[in-house]
């Protein structure tokens, strides 16, 4: 979702299922084997691109320190949430930087109405404030993505008109009878980008009748290239990555989507979380 060139303020990937370089869910926790690692890049980042490479490097220009916590409220904190809020807490304070509290709602069908007040009385617990939240407010308002609805659907248009994503209107049979033959054929799963080549004008038109959601356009050539602060650099195939769903047809982000514009507009410098 980085625009060549472009600032990339914190912006690391993490790979939550092993298809796709944005991660996927549960950013705040340790993995099933419950190992983890403290991975982030400096505030000094950028993106830029040579050829079919895209890459994040270190530039030259400073940035305040800003972690965040944002935890899915799906049931009651476990050790890797708490784990992930800690290193982030005190990495902010020990740098003189900023802690912010965000709550990741938008997995509407998980919610649990009492996982909110039980996310922050286990932080106030431990002694861990922050600057920035649901109950105190701050410049980056809204700290509930489910009332951040408008900065997702607009990212995603954005994306369209620059050619990086596209509106999807197959139904949930196709896309089951698509798997279906990917399996029998012994082939990897992934959208087969059957909407992704429509003209503008019969996308838009239909558009107003159909639903949709959008996916992200991938490269289908090169390699993106991530410089991770502890691994180094991390590569991955275009050509292996699926066109991932950015916002569903209820109108709600997936995590790929909103994270990037959540961690940007609030200008997160520093992703600290579970290894998976």
């Amino acid at each position: 979702c980085i625009p060549d060139g472009s600032a990339a303020p914190g912006w690391r990937a993490n790979r939550g299922d092993g298809s796709d370089p944005g991660g996927h869910g549960g950013c705040d926790s340790l993995d099933r084997r419950g190992k983890g690692s403290l991975a982030v890049l400096p505030p000094n980042a950028a993106a830029s691109r040579a050829g079919d490479q895209l890459s994040l490097h270190v530039t030259d220009i400073p940035r305040p320190i800003r972690t965040r916590y944002a935890p899915s409220p799906t049931g009651d904190p476990h050790i890797g949430n708490i784990r992930s809020a800690l290193f982030s807490w005190a990495y902010a304070r020990a740098n003189g930087g900023q802690f912010l509290l965000r709550i990741e709602d938008t997995d509407r069908n998980r919610l649990v109405e009492t996982s909110v007040d039980a996310i922050m009385e286990s932080l106030r617990w431990l002694g861990i404030d922050w600057d920035e939240g649901p109950d105190v407010g701050g410049p980056h308002a809204p700290y509930f993505q489910s009332q951040r609805l408008p900065l997702y659907r607009k990212a995603a248009e954005t994306l369209i008109d620059l050619g990086r994503a596209y509106r999807c209107f197959c139904t949930a049979e196709r896309l089951d009878q698509m798997r279906a033959a990917q399996a029998a054929a012994k082939r990897p799963p992934g959208y087969d980008g059957l909407c992704r080549g429509l003209p503008r004008e019969e996308s838009e038109s239909r558009a107003g009748r159909e639903p949709f959601v959008i996916r992200f356009a991938m490269r289908r050539e090169g390699q993106t290239v991530l410089r991770d602060i502890i691994r180094g650099d991390v590569v991955f195939e275009n050509s292996l990555q699926d066109d991932f769903v950015m916002l569903k047809s209820d109108g709600y982000p997936t995590y790929h989507l909103a994270l990037i514009v959540d961690d940007t507009e609030m200008e997160i410098s520093h992703c600290i979380r579970g290894d998976e």
